[in-house]
């Protein structure tokens, strides 16, 4: 797994002074690390956790895959791959571990590009501990694969070699499919909808901007 280096920078605003963390390359003075699971529940009932969800998408189809939950929360329900951040990640980075951890497919993080956030919260029954309420902030990002990455994903699905946390998955076409999906997924479409329509928006800027100053490319 890629993780970068994390180099500290000052930045200024007029109400504070805060710093920023932007990920360089090499290696993290500490790699990511992961919680006890009695931190990990402490840290639940006091804070809210961000994770990072991925939604893998074949570009020729135009399909997106969802996962279908085989645990709790939302068991039965198509969901996304993902899992909490860990320390000393960026959510790509995040997002790349958790896609090969229950896929086994090797995505790089510069691959990875966040578009839409929610938050959930649900309730986990412990026997003898009383409930235990979950709050996360959630950060949803979408890889394109290329062929031979959608083809090994078909096999990983059709061989069972999900992590045991789905008990499938499936290609989702929004053109044609007419499934209901969960709130944060539909919320995703509408996000992801949204953040291409400006990207093209803004490259026919640039575009327009650039023929003004250098005349036209041709």
């Amino acid at each position: 797994m890629y993780v970068s280096r994390i180099q500290k920078t000052q930045i200024s605003t007029r109400a504070a002074s805060m710093t920023y963390f932007p990920p360089v390359n090499g290696p993290l003075p500490i790699p990511p690390q992961r919680a006890p699971q009695e931190l990990y529940e402490e840290a639940h009932r006091n804070f809210t956790i961000g994770y990072s969800d991925v939604v893998l998408r074949n570009p020729e189809s135009g399909e997106f895959f969802f996962p279908i939950r085989g645990i709790e929360p939302e068991k039965g329900s198509d969901w996304f791959i993902g899992g909490r951040i860990a320390v000393g990640e960026t959510v790509e980075q995040s997002a790349a571990r958790h896609v090969e951890h229950d896929t086994g497919l090797l995505i790089p993080s510069d691959r990875f590009t966040d578009v839409s956030h929610f938050g959930i919260a649900h309730v986990t029954e412990r026997e003898g501990q009383g409930p235990l309420v979950r709050h996360a902030q959630n950060n949803v990002l979408v890889a394109n694969l290329k062929p031979d990455e959608v083809e090994a994903l078909n096999d990983i699905v059709a061989n069972g070699k999900l992590t045991p946390e789905y008990s499938g998955g499936e290609w989702y076409d929004p053109k044609t499919n007419k499934k209901e999906l969960p709130g944060p997924i539909k919320q995703f479409m509408r996000d992801l909808f949204g953040h291409e329509v400006m990207m093209e928006a803004l490259h026919a800027m640039a575009l327009e901007e650039y023929e003004q100053r250098f005349g036209s490319k041709s």
